[in-house]
């Protein structure tokens, strides 16, 4: 009776023993074509990543297997090796994308491995949805370009650009723990606590790093730009016009198209301020200079120290004069100025990453204070850490006045 039951049995098990071979079989045939496809889009190395998941589960169950598996017992990554060609590295970072990205849906077709390598750098799987998803619609807007240009087209973002992204958002969580860390050991209910927990809550951002992505791409296209500026040498700017320094308009007789041009602008410009006792009344400037009694003094032009090419590029001396007696010099301040065709230029050249300080940028043109802030918000910018204050020589000339803009106001 029990080896009729067994002799029942033995089939059953050889059928599904057959069917999972069979099955392996199957994956392994279509694990080696999909390599084959594409190595580097991201899709199929998203499907690759998921079938040597699969194999890796199955190669490793106990039991006969076929002998292709079974001579590599233990040692998968040789089995991918000899079977499919991938290395170690390849087949690690594979695997990676398909467990680190579980919507294949946000990957989309210009999308390679190195771009989703980037993205599983971020530890939180919303992180990375929401950076798949922003990648997603700066694709769909460089297409509405495209429609709009002719057919000419730019890639809407590089491994550069995620890199950094991922980079500056790691940096900013962990700036969020150094923050948590201290806060923890402050006595409970203090003004310090307070403002420690109110700052923390002001810089809540909810995957607001993923507007990075834009401003990087506009330095991206802003640096091809210049490029092709640079080699357009026969174009100069339109006349200068000014209603409140004539004397400039014999002088210099074309507006400045870069930063050279804005550089002998502003030295030609230097005296005319000087004679013409223009100052600088700015009380968030003075206090930031931590000149004494701002209400009552002014910064009055002296002279040019000198100008260089390194960072920052001059350095400027200026009289600290009573606002009522402007001939009476209490004292100086020596403002280290870095001159920017476009003020925004500074973030471009990352500037502000420079160790060095700079207290005022000379720029020909000031963007919208909004391309800044996003920047800020962006970029995690540590409050402490004091931006330049901004000269417009074009506002200068519109208004014949110093009207600094203050970047640290939020």
């Amino acid at each position: 009776m029990n080896n009729g039951n067994d002799e029942q049995e033995n089939p059953s098990s050889q059928t599904e023993k057959q069917n999972s071979e069979a099955s392996l079989l199957i994956l392994i045939q279509e694990l080696s074509k999909l390599i084959k496809e594409d190595k580097e889009k991201g899709k199929t190395v998203w499907k690759t990543g998921k079938m040597l998941s699969e194999l890796k589960g199955k190669s490793s169950v106990k039991g006969k297997k076929p002998d292709f598996i079974a001579n590599f017992e233990d040692d998968f990554e040789s089995l991918v090796a000899e079977n499919f060609g991938l290395r170690k590295d390849e087949t690690e970072l594979r695997m990676a994308i398909f467990n680190g990205i579980t919507n294949s849906d946000l990957i989309t077709k210009k999308m390679t491995i190195s771009h989703l390598a980037q993205v599983i750098r971020l530890d939180d799987k919303n992180a990375r949805e929401e950076l798949l998803k922003a990648l997603r619609e700066m694709e769909k807007e460089k297409d509405k370009e495209k429609e709009n240009k002719n057919g000419k087209y730019s890639e809407p973002y590089t491994v550069q650009i995620i890199a950094s992204i991922v980079s500056q958002y790691k940096n900013y969580l962990k700036e969020q723990s150094n923050n948590k860390k201290s806060n923890d050991n402050l006595p409970l209910y203090s003004d310090e606590s307070y403002e420690s927990n109110k700052n923390e809550e002001s810089r809540q951002i909810d995957f607001s790093f993923i507007n990075a992505l834009y401003t990087e791409r506009s330095h991206s296209e802003w640096r091809q730009k210049e490029k092709s500026n640079n080699n357009r040498l026969d174009i100069w700017g339109p006349d200068l016009k000014t209603s409140y320094f004539r004397e400039i308009e014999s002088i210099y007789g074309q507006e400045p198209i870069d930063e050279q041009g804005l550089v002998g602008l502003f030295c030609t410009l230097f005296p005319i301020l000087k004679s013409n006792n223009l100052n600088i009344q700015c009380l968030d400037c003075l206090k930031a200079l931590k000149v004494n009694k701002i209400h009552q003094r002014q910064l009055n032009f002296s002279k040019i120290k000198g100008i260089r090419t390194r960072f920052p590029d001059a350095i400027i001396v200026f009289n600290i004069c009573d606002r009522n007696d402007v001939k009476t010099t209490l004292g100086i301040r020596e403002l280290s100025v870095e001159f920017e065709f476009e003020s925004f230029n500074y973030i471009r050249h990352e500037h502000y990453d420079d160790k060095v300080e700079c207290d005022l940028i000379v720029c020909w043109k000031h963007e919208e204070l909004s391309q800044w802030e996003r920047w800020k918000k962006s970029y995690f910018y540590n409050k402490s850490t004091r931006l330049p204050f901004i000269l417009s020589v074009k506002n200068l000339l519109e208004t014949g006045e110093i009207n600094l803009i203050n970047l640290n106001k939020s």
